[in-house]
C-alpha cells in the first residue's frame, strides 16, 4: 500500500495517504515539470502509517487516546469526560505515540528530503499559518523537538533563510584567524542572533507560537525554540505602551490619563532598542543581549532580543529586594528612598561584625536620632546586598547615555553564577567545520546557546549585568523642566540613582574604559551609523530619491558636518527636494510641503544624536574631575536648563572629543557608503553584514 502518493489534477496538487485524500494545493509550473508521474513514497510499518492518517485527518477539537499502540479518536461524551481525569497520563501516551509515528515519517521521506512538491504539501500539512493539522496539536501531545535538528522534516519544513543562517554561524565559529577578539566576538554574536531568531520563526510555523509575556503595558511576545525554550523576545514598534495596535488594558488606561512625552515623539520603540543594543557594543560595555530589527508581514517593524535564562530584575527579592511600590515615590521624595536604602546598608555592614560606632551616619538623622532610626530598621529591614561596582557603573553609564527614561530597576537584569563552568569557553574553541556542525545540530536541545550568550555579555566574577526594554531611550531633546511632561519625563530616569553605591566616586576600571580616544572614536563611528540608519528608514518611500542624494559626495559630506556639527540645514533639504521632484515630475507648488517633512525628519535625527553627545560630554567631564563627585551627581542632571549649562561651561574640557568632532568633519570622505543598487530598506541586512566597512567610509579618511 502505498504510504503517501502526490498526483496532478489539471493545475492542482493533491496528496494522497493511506488512500486517504488529505491535502492539495496550487501546483505551479515547476511543479507540473517535477511531477510527470505520481510520486510514491513506501516502507513503513503498518501501524506508525495508521497513526500519521489518522494525525493528518483529525479534525478541529477532536481528542486522541492510544488503544493498542493506535491512536483514535474518543467520540463518546463519557469517553472525553473520563479522559478529562486522567489528561496527563494520557496525554503523555499520545504523545509517544505520535513521536513514534513522526520518526517513522522522517525515515520513509528521506529520499525525498530535497523534493519541492514533497516540500510543498508538507508545509501545508505542518505549518499552524497554512492551516495545517500537525501545527494545530497541543505541545502537550506534539513535542516539537521531534522535527529533530539537521533531521529529514528540518530540510522539507525549514525555509532557505533557516539553513543559511546556520551555515554563516558555522563559519563565524570557524573562522576565527587573524581576528582579534572583539571582531570575533562581534561576527558570532550577529551569525548566533539570526540563528536563535530564525529557530523561532520556524518553532513559530510548527505552532509553537509567540506568547504574550502580560507583563507592562507593551506588546512583547516571546519566542521558542522546538524544545519550548524561552529564545527571544519580540516586539512590533505599534503595539508598545503608545502603539495604535496595543489594546491591553493597562495600556489603555495609561493612554486615558498620560500622553506620549514629547522627547520621544516620533522615535521607534524598535529601532531604539536596537540602537542601545549597538551603542552597548560601540563601547565595548556588551551589557545588552543581542537585539536587531526586523521586518515582517507587509513592512511591520520588530526589535528581537535574545532571552536571557535565568536572569532577574535588580529589584527583585532574591537581589536587592526592592518593592515595585518605589517607583511610584514622586521624585521629590526621592529622599526617602534613599534614607531606607542607606539604613539597609549599615545594617548589613551591622550584622558583618561592626560595631555602632562605625556605622557611617552622613545620609542619616545626627546624634542619638540617628541611632534610633537604625536600631528600629534593624528589626524591620533587610541588609542591602553589595553590588559588583563596576558591572552596575557600566550598566548605568549605558541607560546615562541612552537617555532612557524608563529605567527603573525592572529594566535590569542580573544573573549570578554561583558555581564556576568547568568547560572551555566557547569563543575560545577552535572550531572545524565538523565539529562547528556538530556544535550547532545540538546547540538548541543541551541549552548550549544559553551558555554562549552568557559568554556574549560581560561578566564579572560570575556575575552579569544586563540591560534590556530600551525603547524609551535615545529622546530627540533633553528633558523639559517643569509641566507634567517634564515631571513624567524623568519620573523613572536614572532611578537607580537612589542606591548607596551611587554616593561614591566611579571606580578606576570605569574611568579607563571612557577616558581613551579610542572610545571617543568609537562614539563618533556610533553617531554617524544610527544617523545613517535613521535616514534610511525614514526615507524607505523614497528609496530612490534618497540613493541619488547620497551618491553625490558633497551631500554626504553636508550631512555629516549637521549631524556632527551645525552644517546647512537648509542646503540639505533643498537638495532632497530638487531630486524628488525633478524624478517624481509633480507641481512645484507640494515643494514646500515636502521640504517641511524632510525638515522634520533631519531635525529628530540631529536631535537624537545632539542629545548624545551631550551627555557623553557630561560623562567624560565627570570622570576627568579631581576630586570627582559621587556618581549621583552626573545621573541627576536630567534637565535641559541644567545639562545646556553645564555642557556651555565645559567648553572643549572633554578629554578631546570636541576636538575629535572638528577633525572628523575636516575629512575627506572615502568610497561611497552605498554600493550596488543602494540600501534595501526592509532589513539593512547588507548594512549589518559589512558595518565595520561601511561605517569607516562614513567616518572619512585620517591620512
Amino acid at each position: 500500500m502505498n504510504f503517501v502518493c502526490l498526483n496532478l489534477n489539471q493545475n492542482n496538487l493533491f496528496f494522497h495517504l493511506n488512500g486517504e485524500k488529505i491535502e492539495s494545493c496550487s501546483a505551479t509550473a515547476p511543479d507540473r515539470a517535477r511531477i510527470a508521474e505520481q510520486i510514491q513514497i513506501n516502507n513503513i510499518d503498518p501501524q506508525a502509517l495508521q497513526n500519521i492518517t489518522n494525525l493528518f485527518l483529525r479534525k478541529k477539537g477532536e481528542v486522541f487516546c492510544v488503544k493498542d499502540g493506535q491512536l483514535q479518536v474518543l467520540s463518546r461524551w463519557s469517553l472525553k469526560q473520563r479522559y478529562h481525569w486522567t489528561r496527563k497520563e494520557r496525554q503523555q501516551e499520545v504523545q509517544d505515540a505520535v513521536k513514534q509515528a513522526m520518526e517513522a515519517l522522517q525515515a520513509a521521506l528521506e529520499p525525498h528530503a530535497n523534493n519541492d512538491a514533497v516540500k510543498k504539501v508538507f508545509k501545508a500539512c505542518f505549518f499552524k499559518e497554512c492551516g495545517g493539522v500537525i501545527g494545530r496539536l497541543s505541545k502537550r501531545v506534539f513535542d516539537r523537538s521531534v522535527v529533530q535538528r539537521q533531521g529529514c522534516l528540518e530540510k522539507l519544513l525549514a525555509n532557505d533563510s533557516f539553513f543559511e543562517s546556520e551555515n554563516k554561524l558555522q563559519q563565524a565559529l570557524v573562522n576565527s584567524d587573524g581576528l582579534s577578539e572583539t571582531e570575533h566576538r562581534s561576527r558570532v554574536s550577529r551569525s548566533f542572533y539570526r540563528f536563535c531568531y530564525e529557530e523561532s520563526r520556524f518553532a513559530d510555523q510548527l505552532g509553537l507560537q509567540y506568547k504574550s509575556m502580560g507583563v507592562g503595558s507593551g506588546g512583547a511576545y516571546k519566542g521558542f525554540s522546538r524544545h519550548a525554550q524561552p529564545l527571544v523576545i519580540r516586539k512590533a514598534s505599534d503595539e508598545g505602551p503608545y502603539g495604535v495596535n496595543n489594546n491591553s488594558l493597562s495600556s489603555r488606561i495609561k493612554r486615558l490619563f498620560l500622553s506620549q512625552r514629547a522627547c520621544l515623539a516620533g522615535n521607534s520603540e524598535a529601532r531604539s532598542e536596537g540602537y542601545s543594543h549597538q551603542l552597548s557594543e560601540a563601547l565595548e560595555l556588551q551589557n545588552v543581549p543581542p537585539t536587531y530589527v526586523e521586518y515582517e508581514r507587509g513592512g511591520k517593524e520588530y526589535s528581537v532580543q535574545l532571552f536571557v535564562s535565568d536572569a532577574r530584575s535588580l529589584g527583585d527579592e532574591e537581589e536587592l529586594n526592592i518593592s515595585s511600590l518605589w517607583r511610584l515615590t514622586p521624585r521629590c521624595l526621592r529622599g526617602l528612598f534613599r534614607f531606607q536604602l542607606q539604613m539597609r546598608q549599615e545594617i548589613g555592614r551591622i550584622r558583618e561584625g561592626e560595631n555602632m560606632e562605625s556605622v557611617d551616619e552622613s545620609s542619616l538623622p545626627s546624634g542619638q536620632m540617628g541611632r534610633l532610626c537604625l536600631k528600629i530598621a534593624k528589626k524591620t529591614l533587610d541588609p542591602l546586598p553589595q553590588l559588583p561596582k563596576v558591572l552596575f557603573e557600566k550598566a548605568a553609564i549605558l541607560k546615562f547615555l541612552s537617555g532612557d527614561i524608563d529605567t527603573h530597576f525592572d529594566n535590569i537584569l542580573v544573573k549570578h553564577h554561583k558555581e564556576t563552568r568547568t568547560e572551555a569557553s566557547i569563543l575560545s574553541r577552535r572550531f572545524v567545520q565538523g565539529n562547528a556542525e556538530e556544535f550547532t545540530k545540538g546547540i538548541f536541545g543541551d541549552n548550549t546557546h544559553y551558555h554562549l550568550l552568557d559568554e556574549l555579555l560581560k561578566k564579572e566574577d560570575n556575575w552579569i549585568f544586563a540591560n534590556h526594554d530600551g525603547g524609551a531611550a535615545f529622546p530627540h531633546q533633553h528633558n523639559q523642566e517643569g509641566g507634567m511632561d517634564g515631571y513624567l519625563s524623568g519620573r523613572f530616569r536614572c532611578l537607580f540613582e537612589v542606591l548607596p553605591v551611587c554616593s561614591e566616586s566611579f571606580a578606576d576600571q570605569t574611568k579607563a574604559i571612557f577616558l581613551n580616544e579610542q572610545q571617543n572614536e568609537r562614539m563618533v563611528k556610533f553617531i554617524l551609523a544610527q544617523s545613517f540608519q535613521e535616514l534610511v528608514v525614514r526615507f524607505e518611500k523614497d528609496m530612490g530619491v534618497f540613493n541619488e542624494f547620497w551618491s553625490h559626495m558633497d551631500n554626504r559630506l553636508l550631512f555629516r558636518e549637521w549631524i556632527l556639527g551645525t552644517g546647512n540645514l537648509d542646503q540639505i533639504c533643498r537638495n532632497f527636494t530638487l531630486i524628488n521632484f525633478k524624478k517624481a515630475e509633480q507641481q512645484i507648488g507640494l515643494a514646500a510641503s515636502y521640504e517641511n517633512v524632510v525638515r522634520e525628519n533631519l531635525m529628530l535625527i540631529k536631535g537624537s544624536c545632539s542629545t548624545l553627545m551631550d551627555r557623553y560630554r557630561l560623562l567624560v567631564h565627570h570622570l576627568q574631575q579631581t576630586p570627582q563627585e559621587p556618581m549621583r551627581e552626573l545621573f541627576l542632571l536630567i534637565d535641559e536648563d541644567q545639562i545646556r549649562d553645564k555642557v556651555a561651561a565645559i567648553g572643549e574640557k572633554d578629554n578631546g572629543f570636541s576636538a575629535l568632532l572638528q577633525d572628523v568633519i575636516s575629512r575627506p570622505m572615502l568610497l561611497p557608503s552605498i554600493e550596488g543598487g543602494g540600501v534595501a530598506p526592509a532589513t539593512l541586512k547588507t548594512w549589518e553584514e559589512t558595518y565595520p566597512e561601511q561605517i569607516e567610509r562614513l567616518y572619512g579618511n585620517r591620512s
